[in-house]
């Protein structure tokens, strides 16, 4: 009947057993007893029925772990395509790879589960959203705070750098900037062994602004600490998100603390930035709910300078784009949306088509 069989994400088991009406499925998910089968007076088209658990689809890259419900779907390797790039960065920020450091924190808003992949790539809304964050920045630079155990992040530099955005095959985005003040990330400790391990130029990347959306469902982002999301839509108007702090395996205790103590004041659910975020979605999904929608105007910015070729930091980072945006970080293009909207329905297209519709 659809009933949950296993309650918990981790733990240890022989076997797992529904709940409701006791069939048992082994570790490989292969159904090993059904209740009472005997006198079930079962047809004979059941006796032909696959009875197991269903299999997902699994693939890795590097340390990062895939799956899908559907086996209808391409392999990871071209699922990925050119934010393959990107994940380096990411994973090869120590020597052994990087890790969930411990602590994860799980919330839900009232709001469709897109509203989180725009946030991730929407610089225009850094300055509007989140005012309390940037004023404790400025209070802390004025020395006005007693608090000395976090480095903050001042996104008022941003304005000083140029930047751009990227669209890749299949939905995945990503916005981008050099950092001007790398010293301030906890992944700067090691700086030197990043530069002699991976180069000037990947070191450079490593320690820069990225937010990356891996299409539909994982984000890392970049900006304060390091930050992976794992999206979860529960209907049209509500979204789980589980989100982690992740850091370089082997890294030093200061390097560590730098990186907690960022990631506490900007992404956790506590820090400064979340709970705007989330209240933004909100709004936005009430207003999505008027009956005509001809007045909203929210994705036109960088129209005029956005190309459907690489540019000069996408070059440099070693990918190619669909489309791009090249100018300065705070111009704040919305054009890198398009690819997760056009890519989300190809999706539903596909879907539909398979279904006979």
């Amino acid at each position: 009947k659809g009933a949950r069989i296993v309650h918990h994400r981790k733990g240890n088991a022989k076997q797992f057993v529904c709940s409701y009406h006791g069939w048992a499925f082994n570790t490989a998910g292969e159904c090993v007893y059904i209740k009472d089968k005997e006198s079930g007076n079962y047809a004979e088209p059941f006796e032909q029925m696959d009875h197991n658990l269903h299999k997902v689809k699994f693939g890795a890259y590097r340390g990062f772990l895939f799956a899908s419900l559907s086996d209808d779907v391409p392999s990871l390797e071209e699922h990925l395509g050119e934010a393959k790039a990107l994940l380096d960065l990411v994973w090869d920020q120590g020597p052994d790879g990087v890790e969930i450091i411990p602590g994860s924190s799980t919330y839900t808003y009232d709001g469709n589960w897109k509203m989180q992949v725009e946030n991730c790539i929407d610089g225009y809304h850094l300055t509007s959203c989140h005012p309390s964050f940037m004023n404790v920045v400025s209070r802390r630079k004025a020395g006005e705070s007693d608090n000395k155990q976090v480095k903050s992040i001042d996104f008022t530099t941003l304005d000083q750098v140029p930047g751009g955005t990227a669209s890749m095959a299949r939905g995945h985005a990503v916005i981008y900037a050099p950092n001007p003040a790398e010293s301030e990330r906890g992944l700067y400790q090691h700086k030197d062994e990043l530069v002699e391990r991976c180069g000037e130029t990947k070191a450079k990347w490593m320690l820069a602004t990225r937010n990356l959306t891996i299409y539909p469902n994982v984000q890392f982002a970049e900006n304060a600490s390091l930050q992976m999301r794992m999206i979860r839509p529960l209907s049209p108007g509500q979204t789980e998100m589980t989100i982690v702090c992740i850091g370089a395996k082997g890294e030093s205790d200061e390097a560590r603390e730098i990186r907690i103590r960022q990631y506490e004041d900007f992404f956790n659910t506590s820090g400064l930035a979340t709970p705007d975020d989330t209240i933004a979605y909100e709004d936005c999904q009430f207003g999505h709910s008027a009956l005509t929608m001809e007045w909203a105007q929210g994705y036109t910015r960088g129209m005029t300078k956005v190309k459907t070729e690489a540019d000069a930091f996408t070059k440099e980072i070693g990918f190619t784009p669909d489309t791009s945006f090249f100018g300065r970080m705070m111009d704040e293009d919305e054009t890198v949306y398009f690819g997760g909207y056009r890519a989300w329905k190809d999706f539903i297209k596909e879907g539909l088509a398979a279904d006979g519709k």
